[in-house]
C-alpha cells in the first residue's frame, strides 16, 4: 500500500535524527554542513548565500542608487560635506551651516577621508556615494553571515543575516544606513568581527593584531560607538573573569584593545581637546517607546506624534516580531543550555540586551549624554545581538536544514531576492527621485543664485524642506536644500541635522517649520528672528513654505526678489554683509578670505569687544597682535578683545594634526606587524 503524507513526514524525521546520531565519518556525514574556515575560503553555498542577501540589499535600496542618494533624508548633506571635504584648500573648516562648523573633526575621519581622497582623485561621487551606501546597509548582515556560519550551515546562517538585513529601520528613517547613517554600520559590521575575535578560544600575534585593527576601525567610524567599545570590554572581561581566563585577557586582549583604541585617536583626541566647547543635548526617550521602536516599524520623528500600533498592522512587522522572537528563544537556550554560551554569537547577545537595558532602564526619560546624543540609535546593536543570539538557538538542530539542493536553494535564493522589492516599499514611496518637479525647481533656485550672487552678499538663510513642507511633498523626508552651499558657492545657515553638541547648534537651524529655531507667528518672533538674521550676517533668504513667506513680505526690512516653484528669495535689509559687529566708540571691518580665514581690521580709543558672523571653536588662532583675544559669546559665536588703538589682525582655523598623526602611526605599524607574521609563514 502506498504510504500517505503524514507517514512519509515520519519516516524522513526518524532518518534525520538516525543521522544526526551517526559519529563523524560515517557515510551521511557529508549532509552535514561543516563550520567556515577562514584560510580555506568560501564554498558555492556561502558564495550563493552571500549572493542572496547583497541582491537583496540592492533591491531595496534601488530608488538610492538611482538618484535618491542625493535627495533622501541626510544624503545630501552628506554629499556637500564630501564635495567640501575634497577641496585642495580644505582646512577643517566649513561654510555649509550653523554660522561655519568644524566639518574635519566632526564625522568619520577613516570613512569620510577615504571617500574625500578618492572624490578628490576623480572618482564621481555619483558611483561613490551610492556604492558606499550599499556596502554600509549589507555590510552588519554580512558580518553576521560570517560569523554564524562558523557555527551554522550556510542555510541557517543565510536566514539569520537576512532577517536583519530586511529590519524596517535599517533601511528607513533617520537611523537608516540608507538615510545617512551609514558609518554607523560600518562600524557595526565591524563591531560583530571584533566580538567573534575576541571570543576564539586560541590566542597569537596575527588575533591580537586582527584585534587592535578591528578596535581601531569601531572607534574611527562612529562617535558613537566609544561608549560601545568600553560596553565591550566590560562585557568580554566579565566573561574572561568567569571562566578564569582574566591572565590571558590581561596578557593578550587588553593591549590589543589599548592599541586599538589609540589607532582611533583621529577621532576621539579632537573631541577630547574641545570637550569644554562641546554642548551635549540628550535626545533620550521612555521605556515604553524603546520597546515601540524595536518591535514596530515606526521611526522616531512619527513616533512622537503617533502612536506604534498605527504601523503594527504592515508586512515590516513580521520581520521585526520575529527577529524579537529569535532573541528571545535563543537568550532562553542560553540560560539553559551552558554549552551554548560560547563564541562570538553569545558575547554579541549579551552586548545587545545590555544595551537595551541601559536604553530602557538607566538612560530612558533622562538628560543622560554618555550613550550618544541620539541615544535610541544603538538600539539597532540589540538587533544584531538578536540576530546572533539565533545561532545560539539553531546550533545542533537537526530540523534546520544546514544545506539544500541546488535547484531548491536557487529557488528560494530568487524568492528572498524578489522579496527585497516589498522590503524597499516604504523606503522607495518617500525617495525624491531625480524627475521630481520639486527636484527641478531646486536646481532652477540654485541656477538663479549663481547667477546673481555678489560678494557683498552675507549669509543666505535657508528654509529647510525636511519635515516643514506639506507631507505630500517628494521633499518632505529631505533635506535637499543644504546643497545650496556645494551648488551655488554661497554661504548659507539653516538646513543641516539637529544632532550636532555645537553651541549655534541651539538656534541656526531652519527645520521643523523653525527659522534660526524660531516658529514666527507673532512680531515678537519676527522681531527675534531679525535680531538672529543680523547677528549671523544673514542678508538673504530663501522661503521654502507658504507660512513663513506670509511672514515676512509685509515687513518693511524684507525686500521680494525671485520666485521658483515653491521657492521664494528675499532680501534682508541692505543686502550687504556685515560680518563686524563692533561695541560703542569703535569702528572694525572684517572680511572672509575663504573658510576658516577671516581679516579683522579694529580702531578704538578705550577698547572694547567685537562681535564676529562666525562660530567659535578652540582651534580658531588669532595672529598679527598679542593684546588682541578670543573667546565665545553665549550664543557660540566669537568675541574680540581689543585694547585701545589700531590694529590688524588674521584669524586661522588651524586643527592640531597630533590625532591623525598617532592614528596614522598605529595603523601603519599593525599594517606592518601583519605583513610580517605572513612572510614568517
Amino acid at each position: 500500500m502506498k504510504k500517505g503524507w503524514l507517514d512519509r513526514l515520519i519516516t524522513l524525521a526518524a532518518a534525520r535524527r538516525a543521522r544526526a546520531a551517526e559519529p563523524p565519518g560515517s557515510r551521511h556525514d557529508v549532509l552535514k554542513a561543516e563550520p567556515f574556515d577562514g584560510n580555506a575560503g568560501f564554498d558555492r553555498a556561502d558564495v550563493l548565500s552571500l549572493a542572496v542577501l547583497w541582491a537583496t540589499a540592492a533591491m531595496v535600496a534601488t530608488p538610492l542608487l538611482f538618484g535618491g542618494w542625493a535627495t533622501y533624508l541626510d544624503n545630501p548633506i552628506h554629499v556637500a560635506e564630501l564635495r567640501d571635504l575634497s577641496r585642495a584648500d580644505f582646512n577643517g573648516w566649513s561654510d555649509i551651516g550653523q554660522c561655519g562648523l568644524p566639518l574635519g573633526v566632526l564625522h568619520s575621519p577613516l570613512w569620510y577621508g577615504l571617500l574625500a581622497y578618492l572624490h578628490r582623485t576623480g572618482v564621481p561621487l555619483g558611483i561613490l556615494y551610492p556604492g558606499v551606501l550599499l556596502c554600509a546597509f549589507a555590510a552588519p548582515a554580512s558580518a553576521v553571515y560570517v560569523v554564524a556560519r562558523r557555527r551554522l550551515g550556510p542555510f541557517p546562517s543565510c536566514a539569520l543575516a537576512y532577517l536583519l538585513l530586511i529590519q524596517f529601520p535599517a533601511s528607513f528613517g533617520i537611523a537608516s544606513a540608507l538615510g545617512g547613517m551609514w558609518s554607523f554600520y560600518f562600524a557595526t559590521a565591524a563591531l560583530v568581527l571584533l566580538l567573534d575575535a575576541l571570543s576564539r578560544p586560541e590566542r597569537c600575534s596575527r588575533l591580537a593584531i586582527r584585534i587592535a585593527v578591528l578596535t581601531a576601525v569601531v572607534g574611527l567610524s562612529h562617535s558613537f560607538f566609544l561608549t560601545v567599545l568600553a560596553l565591550v570590554a566590560l562585557v568580554h572581561g566579565g566573561r574572561c573573569l568567569a571562566q578564569r581566563q582574566m591572565g590571558r585577557c590581561l596578557r593578550w586582549d587588553a593591549p590589543a584593545l589599548a592599541i586599538g583604541v589609540v589607532g582611533a585617536a583621529a577621532h576621539w583626541l579632537p573631541l577630547l581637546l574641545m570637550r569644554r566647547w562641546l554642548v551635549l543635548s540628550a535626545s533620550n526617550i521612555s521605556a515604553p517607546k524603546v520597546f515601540e521602536l524595536l518591535l514596530f516599524p515606526i521611526d522616531i520623528l512619527d513616533l512622537r506624534i503617533h502612536s506604534a500600533l498605527s504601523a503594527a498592522v504592515s508586512l515590516p512587522t513580521v520581520p521585526m516580531m520575529l527577529l524579537a522572537v529569535v532573541g528571545a528563544a535563543g537568550t532562553l537556550v542560553c540560560v539553559l543550555r551552558p554549552e551554548r554560551r560560547e563564541g562570538g554569537p553569545f558575547l554579541g547577545l549579551v552586548l545587545g540586551w545590555l544595551v537595551l537595558v541601559l536604553l530602557s532602564l538607566v538612560v530612558s526619560g533622562t538628560n543622560a549624554t554618555w550613550m550618544g546624543p541620539l541615544s535610541w540609535r544603538l538600539l539597532y546593536l540589540t538587533r544584531v545581538g538578536f540576530a546572533l543570539g539565533g545561532v545560539a538557538l539553531l546550533a545542533g538542530r537537526t530540523w534546520a536544514p544546514a544545506r539544500m539542493r541546488p535547484k531548491t536553494a536557487g529557488l528560494v535564493g530568487v524568492l528572498a531576492v524578489a522579496m527585497g522589492v516589498c522590503w524597499g516599499q516604504p523606503l522607495a514611496r518617500v525617495t525624491p527621485l531625480p524627475r521630481e518637479q520639486a527636484i527641478a525647481d531646486a536646481e532652477r533656485l540654485w541656477a538663479w543664485l549663481r547667477a546673481r550672487r555678489e560678494t557683498t552678499w552675507g549669509r543666505v538663510l535657508v528654509e529647510d524642506t525636511f519635515r516643514s513642507v506639506d507631507q505630500s511633498s517628494p521633499l518632505y523626508w529631505s533635506h535637499l536644500l543644504a546643497r545650496t552651499n556645494d551648488e551655488t558657492g554661497v554661504q548659507q545657515v539653516g538646513p543641516y541635522y539637529s544632532a550636532l553638541p555645537f553651541p549655534t547648534n541651539r538656534w541656526a537651524l531652519s527645520e521643523f517649520s523653525r527659522l534660526l529655531g524660531l516658529i514666527v507667528k507673532d512680531a515678537d518672533s519676527l522681531r527675534l528672528l531679525k535680531i538672529r538674521m543680523a547677528a549671523a550676517d544673514v542678508t538673504h533668504a530663501v522661503l521654502s513654505t507658504p507660512w513663513a513667506e506670509s511672514q515676512v513680505k509685509d515687513d518693511p526690512e524684507f525686500a521680494f526678489l525671485h520666485r521658483v516653484g515653491p521657492f521664494s528669495v528675499y532680501q534682508f535689509r541692505t543686502g550687504r554683509s556685515h560680518v563686524a559687529l563692533p561695541g560703542d566708540a569703535m569702528v572694525a571691518t572684517a572680511e572672509r578670505d575663504g573658510p576658516g580665514h577671516i581679516r579683522v581690521e579694529v580702531s578704538s580709543q578705550q577698547g572694547g569687544d567685537v562681535m564676529l558672523a562666525e562660530s567659535y571653536h578652540p582651534f580658531w588662532t588669532v595672529q598679527g597682535a598679542r593684546d588682541v583675544h578670543l573667546d565665545m559669546l553665549d550664543v557660540g559665536l566669537m568675541r574680540l578683545r581689543v585694547p585701545a588703538g589700531h590694529h590688524q589682525v588674521r584669524l586661522d582655523y588651524v586643527p592640531p594634526r597630533l590625532p591623525a598623526l598617532l592614528s596614522t602611526a598605529i595603523l601603519i605599524m599593525l599594517g606592518v606587524a601583519l605583513l610580517g607574521l605572513r612572510l614568517r609563514r
